[in-house]
């Protein structure tokens, strides 16, 4: 099990940009519009990523943007409140299946 460190949401929801190491977790969070990825053991990627982001305003700005609407989007209070109410009505829908 990979646990994904809070920070990351902490970048989006401040409008960040983000610029992570590339792992399955990550991408399953995270499209290409929204964060910069490397591969790990690549610092030379990573340089990469960041001087592409610190050489122009626009993407900056445009990551910046895009890291704020995932996170409104999908990782509020809000929506992950909506998730785990869906869970637990299901289980009572459909009932735990614990029963003896």
């Amino acid at each position: 099990m990979v646990l994904v460190a809070i920070k990351i949401f902490e970048y989006l929801a401040a409008g960040l940009a983000v610029v992570t190491v590339d792992i399955a977790e990550l991408r399953a969070l995270l499209p290409d519009t929204v964060a910069r990825f490397y591969a790990p053991g690549e610092p030379a990627r990573l340089a990469d990523q960041l001087q592409m982001l610190s050489s122009g305003r626009p993407a900056l700005e445009q990551a910046r943007r895009s890291a704020r609407a995932l996170a409104e989007a999908r990782y509020t209070w809000g929506h992950q409140a909506a998730v785990v109410e869906a869970v637990l009505q299901d289980v009572v829908t459909k009932g735990s299946g614990l029963e003896s």
